[in-house]
């Protein structure tokens, strides 16, 4: 009797560890190592200061090929990250209307790529195809907004010859709750169109 008591008690204790346990799926906020999308320009300009991190920038680039969004930047120098995670060999800010809307991290070892992969997935974001996942933010002024993030390997060129487990985590509604890529680009390439203008103008008058 009292063995089997004994075996009941066990059992109870092991479906309350089970329950205990955060079901896979579970939204979480995502990990981008030490910042969070929405923050602005100054904040990570401070944090950095804070971390004695210095960042390289302000820069310019397109947030990746498939994306043609242009954006200011800044990197955390001498491959780290604001989180001092050895496992993040590069990260880069990415703003608009100072705003952060993407961080770029890149990783060298493919065991550190995988599981953040997966550790997406347990926070609860669908992985779609051609290495897309989507989630939501989970806290913040920003709940509810949609986040995309991309992953691809890259092989840089040179003599030495370096593979880069790159993530990209891209959340336009920061700007918005009803932005999308295609009003940025829009809106970018009339401003575009309006420089050339404005340029092409002002030679005419100097000759």
């Amino acid at each position: 009797m009292r063995t089997l008591m004994l075996t009941l008690c066990f059992s109870l204790l092991g479906a309350g560890a089970l329950l205990a346990t955060p079901e896979i799926g579970e939204p979480k906020e995502i990990d981008l190592a030490g910042v969070s999308l929405g923050q602005s320009t100054i904040e990570i300009l401070t944090l950095a200061r804070k971390k004695r991190r210095k960042l390289i920038g302000p820069g310019r680039r397109i947030i990746d090929q498939d994306s043609q969004v242009q954006v200011s930047v800044y990197r955390v120098d001498r491959g780290r990250s604001l989180a001092g995670r050895r496992v993040v060999k590069s990260q880069t800010f990415m703003f608009l209307n100072k705003k952060l809307i993407a961080v770029e991290l890149k990783y060298t070892s493919k065991r550190a790529y995988q599981d953040y992969l997966r550790a997406l997935e347990k926070q609860g974001y669908e992985k779609k195809k051609d290495g897309v996942y989507v989630g939501k933010l989970v806290t913040g002024d920003y709940k509810d907004r949609q986040v995309q993030v991309k992953t691809q390997t890259v092989t840089s060129g040179g003599r030495r010859r370096r593979k880069w487990y790159v993530v990209i985590a891209c959340c336009y509604q920061v700007l918005g709750e009803n932005v999308t890529e295609e009003n940025i680009l829009e809106a970018q390439n009339k401003t575009s169109t309006k420089k050339a203008k404005a340029a092409k103008d002002a030679l005419k008058h100097m000759f």
